[in-house]
């Protein structure tokens, strides 16, 4: 069976996918549901379509991806050599375009293959011993689930011969855009189980603002090591060499800039998200 979960889609394909199966559900033996749940992020979304599920494994597909014919083919295959009840493909991340590109290189990392939930086939009954995905999370989910497994000591299987891409930009394709991203990534990031980024992130902002305040002085050497830091370290560390650079000197101010944008947005979604899950939350609590 092939599930549709519709995320609050905006662009017609569920009218599209409706339309599709009207067509053509029956000249396939695979069943073909469309359902439409009230669901509005990527983890919901998710879960429901887990909940729905009747077979014994899941595969779990993205929007925006393109996908080999024989992926779901090769995890099986893994599964029966490696015998794990989970296993995931990879994304190669590389960009389309400057702005794309220099994201990514400040993000996942340029030309870098990250394991990913879609591409995943997992037994299902391990959702009995893990518990779903954390409910309403755009973002974070996906790093706290991963963490779970560890944690739990569930051997999660990573093949890299399933290699996924998206199809087109990876990031974005504008600043605005990649700031508003990011605060809409950092927040629902906030609050997960066995997940610490977001405070590791406050705490590296609450000594900066310390030492500003203590010692003045520094703030000039601690904003020029911020620039090279988030400008050249970070990204060559996770792109595994400064390739991207090499390919042209605009490279030198998109990627700096780029990663003062990101960081811009992740803060200003970092103290929303705290505010969200920590105070107002508890002052929800407190009133029931």
């Amino acid at each position: 069976e092939i599930l549709f979960i519709n995320s609050a889609s905006t662009d017609g394909s569920k009218d599209l996918i409706d339309s599709w199966i009207a067509r053509h559900g029956k000249e396939v033996e695979t069943k073909l549901y469309n359902i439409n749940a009230g669901t509005d992020t990527p983890a919901s979304s998710k879960n429901t379509g887990i909940r729905r599920a009747t077979s014994l494994w899941v595969a779990f597909m993205d929007c925006g991806q393109l996908f080999g014919k024989d992926w779901i083919g090769k995890q099986w295959k893994y599964i029966e050599d490696y015998k794990v009840d989970i296993v995931s493909g990879c994304c190669f991340f590389e960009g389309k375009g400057v702005i794309d590109k220099s994201a990514i290189a400040q993000t996942y990392g340029h030309k870098r293959f990250r394991p990913v939930i879609p591409t995943t086939l997992v037994k299902k009954s391990l959702f009995k011993k893990t518990g779903f995905f954390s409910e309403n999370r755009r973002a974070g989910y996906d790093a706290a689930w991963p963490l779970l497994l560890k944690k739990l000591k569930v051997k999660r299987g990573i093949n890299k011969e399933v290699v996924i891409r998206y199809n087109g930009v990876n990031f974005g394709d504008s600043l605005i855009f990649i700031f508003k991203k990011s605060i809409l990534y950092a927040a629902p990031s906030v609050g997960l189980p066995n997940y610490y980024g977001p405070y590791y992130y406050l705490l590296i902002i609450l000594f900066f603002l310390v030492m500003v305040i203590t010692i003045p002085f520094l703030v000039k050497w601690l904003l020029l090591a911020y620039l090279i830091f988030r400008g050249f370290v970070i990204p060559i560390k996770k792109s595994h060499g400064w390739e991207l650079f090499k390919e042209s000197p605009i490279y030198f101010l998109s990627i700096p800039l780029l990663g003062i944008v990101i960081d811009c947005g992740k803060l200003i979604g970092t103290f929303k998200g705290f505010y969200k899950y920590h105070i107002y939350c508890n002052l929800i609590k407190g009133q029931t």
